[in-house]
């Protein structure tokens, strides 16, 4: 994914810092210092067992997010209420900086897909928007 591909608002790309130990594997960081927010949760979606699954399929109030695959691959939607595209996000490129007020859902997940996600907020239901007509609303009030 070039850095330019990405063309929704309140996106971007994070680059994430891997360890190459050779033989002993490798260690992916996520640290305060390399993400655009300060981290308060962080989780791992994997085993999704059928392609034609959909997650997320919401947008954020305040919460802000950072997607880094670990293992395979899985598509991102982003739509800002103006602009849509989708993105193939594999284990070699960076992460997806996914900002307050951008719907998103994540799909066509490989078998052995493993998605991280660091979040900027804990789990608050009340954070969700989870209409798609009440999003582009919320979209219009913050453009």
């Amino acid at each position: 994914m070039d850095r330019s591909t990405l063309i929704v608002k309140r996106s971007g790309i994070v680059n994430r810092q891997l360890v190459k130990e050779g033989i002993r594997g490798t260690t992916f960081v996520a640290e305060n210092s390399l993400l655009p927010f300060t981290l308060a949760r962080f989780y791992i979606i994997y085993d999704v067992s059928d392609f034609n699954i959909e997650r997320g399929g919401h947008a954020h109030k305040r919460n802000e997010q950072a997607l880094f695959v670990l293992k395979g691959s899985c598509e991102i939607m982003l739509d800002d209420g103006e602009g849509r595209q989708t993105v193939r996000l594999t284990d070699t490129e960076p992460g997806i900086r996914l900002g307050s007020g951008l719907w998103h859902t994540m799909s066509s997940f490989s078998k052995d897909c493993i998605l991280a996600v660091a979040a900027s907020e804990n789990y608050d239901r009340g954070d969700y928007i989870t209409d798609y007509n009440e999003f582009l609303e919320y979209a219009r009030s913050i453009q």
